[in-house]
């Protein structure tokens, strides 16, 4: 759905992680020029498969994927939203330096920041 989602959408760039050839992680984000007023950079997929949750993965791959978005794209903030109640992954994003920015996008999500400059 996210790789089809990319093809009509040329925005979005799919990221499949794998370890020791086992896909253990998909990540999906893109920058939006339209949004805001220079445009927002979003991290709006982030899956960990279920056989490597709780292994300390999720970090280490979002560290990963957060140098590479940064690396193509010259922006101030990296975006995301998270249903409040995912407290796991709420953890990781503010471990990382994500906050609660007050916004909410289209589905209701509470939107997080990141400054990487």
């Amino acid at each position: 759905e996210c790789y089809d989602e990319s093809l009509q959408n040329n925005n979005w760039m799919p990221k499949a992680v794998y370890v020791d050839g086992i896909l253990v992680s998909f990540a999906m984000y893109g920058f939006f020029k339209q949004e805001g007023i220079d445009g927002r950079l979003w991290l709006d997929r982030f899956l960990i498969d279920k056989r490597f949750q709780g292994k300390k993965y999720a970090e280490l791959i979002l560290k990963k994927i957060i140098q590479m978005m940064t690396e193509t794209y010259n922006v101030n903030y990296i975006y995301l939203s998270v249903y409040e109640d995912n407290i796991v992954a709420i953890k990781v994003y503010k471990k990382l330096g994500f906050n609660f920015n007050g916004e909410f996008d289209t589905k209701g999500e509470s939107m997080m920041q990141l400054e990487v400059k």
